[in-house]
């Protein structure tokens, strides 16, 4: 009795697998899947129960010689293939006896597999999705400080001069054109003795002002002198 089954292998170590099939009934064999090793030199045959085969041997479709076992368990058959065995379908048969010896019948399992280079790789896929945002990293160092640019539109703004007495005096000088102060100082002018002459303050009094204070130890007119303020400005960034 012949019962034949198809089997998809490759010179490339392609497996293929099948519904479990069975011997005759009175066989315990069953076999689940078969494959051919990459140079084409050996086929494995998977399932169980071989050791319970009387009289097994392994065929291959179309040639009468048995192919020559060299490894049998009770769930993996491995034998050796016919040397150069060209690209094309072929079957495997797997044979054994049921029955006692007086009145024996012979059983066959038959498998079909295909012999042939690997194909040629396929087209790439399509894309797959964007992945989900990852979590924000921790935060990064402190840059270093970078150079100071320009002053934008440095300008100079001279005070009225006050008039030449002594005591104690106040100039100031004053930014326009919307700049800002940024600093500032004072002249002494007309000075009858720079000796007695104390400048008490200057400081910008604001935003755009610069203020200068001044005073006299002594009085008298030999004393005298007259203050002048000036602001440096430039425009606010």
């Amino acid at each position: 009795m012949i019962r034949a089954r198809m089997l998809a292998a490759s010179a490339a170590l392609l497996f293929s697998t099948f519904i479990p099939v069975s011997f005759a009934e009175s066989l315990p064999a069953v076999i689940n899947s078969a494959s051919v090793d990459a140079g084409t030199v050996s086929v494995t045959i998977n399932g169980g129960g071989f050791n319970a085969v009387r009289n097994l041997k392994v065929f291959l479709g179309g040639v009468a010689a048995e192919l020559p076992l060299v490894s049998r368990t009770d769930g993996v058959l491995v034998a050796l293939l016919p040397a150069g065995l060209a690209p094309g379908s072929y079957s495997v048969i797997v044979s054994g006896t049921r029955g006692v010896a007086a009145n024996s019948t012979r059983d066959e399992e038959e498998f079909f597999f295909t012999v042939g280079a690997m194909g040629a790789v396929g087209p790439q896929g399509p894309k797959g999705d964007k992945g989900a945002t990852g979590a924000q990293g921790p935060k990064g160092d402190t840059g270093a400080t970078g150079a100071s640019g320009p002053i934008a539109g440095l300008t100079i703004v001279l005070g009225a001069v006050g008039a030449d007495t002594y005591g104690t005096r106040t100039a100031t000088a004053s930014c326009t054109g919307g700049k800002k102060v940024v600093g500032g100082g004072f002249n002494t002018l007309n000075v009858s003795d720079s000796r007695t002459i104390a400048i008490t303050g200057s400081y910008p009094s604001g935003a755009t002002v610069w203020t200068v204070k001044g005073t006299t130890e002594q009085s008298g007119m030999s004393r005298s002198y007259s203050l002048q303020a000036y602001a440096i400005c430039a425009t606010a960034s």
